[in-house]
């Protein structure tokens, strides 16, 4: 049996690794591949929970472009959002996947 990392999200064997549980993984490498989903996630990372507008101004994006990368940022289980008034408020994952820890340490 071949042993996997952790970063996987604490699969033992090959196996395992292979079952629907672990499907998500295409979404979170490939939310996590993009330099501007990277700036949105260090972001979050000091700031804690902002607005798409907030992001939008300091990472000097537009809101259409900053909401699709925070929809694909949603998609993957990287970030959570709430309701607040009327506006959204988005944040880091309370529980992220360690691939995401990971690379928020080298970014």
């Amino acid at each position: 049996m071949i042993k996997f990392l952790n970063i996987f999200g604490g699969c033992q064997t090959q196996e395992r690794c292979g079952s629907y549980k672990y499907m998500g993984l295409n979404k979170i490498l490939k939310a996590l591949a993009n330099q501007r989903r990277m700036t949105i996630l260090k972001l979050l990372q000091q700031e804690r929970e902002l607005t798409v507008g907030e992001i939008a101004d300091n990472i000097d994006l537009s809101f259409r472009s900053t909401s699709r990368h925070l929809a694909v940022l949603i998609h993957a289980d990287v970030l959570e959002r709430r309701q607040q008034s009327l506006n959204q408020l988005y944040r880091l994952s309370d529980e992220p996947h360690p691939l995401v820890s990971l690379a928020l340490s080298y970014y």
